[in-house]
């Protein structure tokens, strides 16, 4: 299964989303894309990397809405990372904090830190 836990991943909402994440390569198509639906899916025959001739099964369309529904419950169990990776303070702020208690030898600003990351995972339990 793919992982959704980019914080600006849409969720899967469509059996495209499960088929991209069956197989690498462009090993389907649809004969007409303005209306992809099971019926109009094709499976392509892909060429891999020692030259030999893939095709693959097509996938029935319950298992592809069985893999959707997977795929949506993943992207949905990751809602709290990705509510933490848009809270937490930016890298710029960790880098200086950090640099100013190491070499500067002030931890004013890394105990600041501390406290924004600790607040942001309190906030955000798993």
């Amino acid at each position: 299964m793919a992982d959704y836990t980019v914080p600006f991943t849409p969720r899967p909402s469509h059996i495209e989303d499960a088929l991209v994440a069956l197989h690498a390569r462009a090993w389907f198509t649809w004969s007409d894309t303005s209306n992809k639906i099971y019926a109009n899916l094709v499976v392509r025959t892909i060429v891999d990397k020692a030259g030999e001739s893939v095709l693959y099964d097509k996938p029935s369309e319950s298992s592809l809405n069985s893999d959707l529904a997977a795929l949506q419950a993943d992207w949905d169990a990751q809602a709290h990372a990705r509510k933490r990776i848009m809270e937490y303070p930016d890298a710029t702020t960790f880098m200086e904090a950090y640099t100013e208690k190491e070499i500067g030898g002030d931890s004013t600003k890394w105990d600041a830190y501390v406290i924004a990351y600790n607040k942001v995972r309190a906030d955000n339990p798993k």
